[in-house]
């Protein structure tokens, strides 16, 4: 994880001059006086869940894994919804369910940081990518890093 550390870039927010996205799906986490790694610990945990949540969690590697406790179920998790209902249902549902993914994960982790006293703030839909599509050991230390740092200078979001 130290390897990690020294090589994630934690952006500056305040730099960042494209136009602010959607409050409700582009933020980033903050709390007044919270260390780095107790922000990385709360992120992770949260992420963790949701990711499984979502089916995105395929292919998690540790620290990052959680064990499969519960009954046997399916033994490929299924593609989307889209994938219930043919061709048809493929056409019509497919461009729906990315963003349908992208907003199930936002609300789950709003709700999880939330809960750990986690304030949110605006930033632009570019920074909210370069942030969370990248692997998801430097996800977490970027947010953590944010989380732990400086009051953002962008809007805070209400609950």
């Amino acid at each position: 994880m130290l390897a990690v550390a020294a090589a994630t870039q934690v952006p500056n927010l305040v730099a960042d001059t494209r136009p602010l996205g959607d409050e409700k799906k582009f933020f980033v986490f903050h709390q007044q006086g919270v260390s780095v790694d107790q922000a990385r610990t709360d992120i992770s945990v949260c992420m963790r869940y949701v990711l499984l949540q979502t089916g995105s969690g395929v292919g998690i590697v540790p620290p990052y894994f959680i064990p499969w406790t519960g009954a046997p179920g399916p033994s490929q998790p299924q593609a989307g919804r889209a994938a219930n209902y043919g061709i048809i249902g493929a056409l019509i549902a497919g461009p729906l369910d990315s963003g349908l993914n992208r907003s199930r994960r936002q609300m789950s982790m709003s709700r999880c940081m939330g809960l750990r006293g986690y304030s949110r703030y605006r930033v632009s839909e570019g920074l909210w990518k370069e942030l969370n599509e990248i692997n998801v050991a430097q996800s977490v230390e970027s947010q953590a890093q944010l989380a732990a740092g400086p009051v953002p200078g962008t809007p805070k979001v209400l609950p």
